[in-house]
C-alpha cells in the first residue's frame, strides 16, 4: 500500500491537471468567441460562410460491390459451418445428438482465442 504522502501527491497532480485542462479550455473558448465578435465588429456582420467540405468518394460503386462481395465470401468460408453446426441445435440449446461436441470444439479452434459464441 501506498503511502499518505504520495497517495495526496497524486491526488493533488490529478486535480491539479484538471483544473488545468479546464482552465485551457475556458480560455479557448473565449479567446474564439471574442475573435469571432471582433471580426463580426469589423466586417460590419458581412462574414462570408466558410467552405463546405465535401469529399470526394474513394471507390466507386463497382469497387464497393466487389469489396462487399468479397468479404461476405471470406465470412461464409469462415464461419459457415459454425453456422451450420448452431443452426441444428434445439430450442433449449442442447445439441442434437447428431452433432458431436468434438465438432464443435474443432469448431471453436478456428475463432479467434478458440471461443465458441
Amino acid at each position: 500500500m501506498a503511502s499518505i504522502l504520495f497517495q495526496e501527491r497524486v491526488l493533488g497532480f490529478t486535480l491539479g491537471t484538471a483544473v488545468g485542462f479546464g482552465a485551457y479550455v475556458y480560455e479557448q473558448k473565449n479567446f474564439w468567441r471574442s475573435t469571432r465578435e471582433l471580426a463580426n465588429v469589423y466586417s460590419g456582420g458581412r462574414l462570408p460562410l466558410p467552405p463546405v467540405y465535401e469529399p470526394k468518394p474513394i471507390f466507386g460503386r463497382e469497387t464497393k460491390e466487389q469489396l462487399i462481395h468479397a468479404w461476405n465470401m471470406g465470412i461464409d468460408q469462415t464461419l459457415g459451418r459454425l453456422v451450420g453446426v448452431l443452426s441444428q441445435k434445439d430450442e433449449a440449446g442442447r445439441a442434437n445428438s447428431s452433432v458431436p461436441s468434438e465438432e464443435l470444439f474443432e469448431i471453436s479452434l478456428y475463432l479467434p482465442f478458440g471461443m465458441l459464441f
